[in-house]
């Protein structure tokens, strides 16, 4: 009914305008008898078509403009998905490809060869399969899907590179429930996505060992720190800080089922070679929570009850804690990963280093001109 009275006020509001267009034409030609006259009796069938024809231009347009976004971002996703699959498909098929990653989450340049990488990985897992059905990819399913040949599936079913164009589009990050676990696997069995696969032992000594699929988990990190409204200050030591958009990303993020896949990510971290990522990262939380102007004061009951166990280690009690939560021994959750002795590190930090200090004058020169 409600449809109904708005459809009647639209076409009564286009029946008025050309009436009144048709007055001032008839005004124009010298007929002033026409200004008593109801033009929509004159015309009627024409008047009718006429209506019908803007409601219609009217109704689209809403449709149009309700739609746009969406539209635009399967636009975005168009080209860069078809990409990700013929990379999928090339290295199935053994070529030598170079993956095209947004330039904004982490610079390819300097990096091992991926075209190596891929083709070692295709080689140590692949080439052992009998078929589709092979039980050795689902024993080896997170590796396959972090080196781009396996998709993740439940809900958008895509591919590590397609997941990766994510990078700032908030909205798909928030509301797809999916992905998580997918680029970020742990040794738990998920209660959201029973499709994707726990992280095996055998997988894990994989993920420490080939820089491909390190440099991706990095890239997993910063998109989802991004997210959460921070950023990688220090690829070494793991540190971060803020982005200008943290007090948004922090009342939008830092909360709800997003505290528990930060625990998720904290654990991933932890199982795959970036245990010093995952202290740094309680480290920022918990201080984001207690010092300064406290902007996550209100997260200090989820830090104790689901961030605390992966804080940095202070005795054996909190080890056995880590190694129960880890379901590894603290000597495995300790072993490095191989992306904190690739070649671009040394580069990378002087680079950072040059921003960090260009920042810091931009900040005093600001400070100055307040005083």
């Amino acid at each position: 009914m409600e449809s109904q009275k708005v459809e009647e006020q639209i076409i009564n509001q286009v029946v008025q305008q050309t009436d009144i267009q048709q007055n001032n034409q008839d005004i124009n030609q010298g007929d002033n008898n026409s200004k008593q006259e109801f033009p929509s009796v004159r015309n009627q069938s024409m008047d009718i078509e006429t209506t019908k024809a803007e409601t219609q231009k009217i109704d689209m347009s809403y449709k149009q403009k309700a739609q746009q976004q969406s539209n635009q971002e399967a636009q975005k996703y168009q080209y860069n998905n078809l990409q990700a699959e013929s990379n999928s498909q090339k290295i199935q098929n053994g070529a030598m490809i170079s993956s095209n990653q947004p330039q904004n989450i982490l610079e390819e340049e300097g990096l091992d060869s991926e075209q190596e990488d891929q083709s070692r990985i295709n080689k140590k897992i692949l080439s052992k399969c009998k078929g589709k059905n092979d039980p050795v990819l689902v024993n080896y399913a997170n590796v396959l899907f972090y080196a781009g040949i396996k998709k993740s599936n439940f809900g958008r079913s895509e591919l590590i590179e397609q997941i990766h164009y994510r990078y700032q589009n908030y909205q798909i990050l928030e509301y797809d429930h999916a992905y998580i676990q997918w680029i970020f696997p742990n040794k738990y069995k998920s209660s959201f996505n029973y499709q994707s696969k726990e992280l095996s032992d055998e997988e894990i000594e994989i993920f420490l060992v080939e820089p491909l699929l390190a440099k991706r988990i990095v890239k997993s990190y910063e998109m989802m720190l991004d997210f959460y409204g921070m950023s990688i200050k220090n690829y070494i030591t793991g540190e971060l800080k803020r982005n200008k958009n943290y007090k948004e990303r922090y009342e939008d993020a830092v909360c709800g089922h997003n505290v528990l896949r930060i625990r998720r990510i904290l654990t991933s971290l932890s199982n795959l070679g970036f245990r010093k990522y995952a202290i740094q990262l309680c480290k920022f939380l918990q201080k984001e929570i207690n010092e300064g102007d406290r902007p996550l004061k209100n997260r200090k009951g989820d830090y104790n009850y689901d961030w605390q166990m992966y804080q940095e280690c202070q005795d054996k009690s909190d080890e056995k804690i880590l190694e129960a939560n880890c379901f590894q021994k603290i000597d495995q959750i300790n072993r490095e990963s191989v992306f904190f002795t690739m070649g671009f590190d040394k580069q990378k930090q002087e680079q950072l280093a040059n921003d960090q200090g260009e920042e810091e004058i931009q900040q005093s020169k600001q400070q100055k001109k307040s005083f």
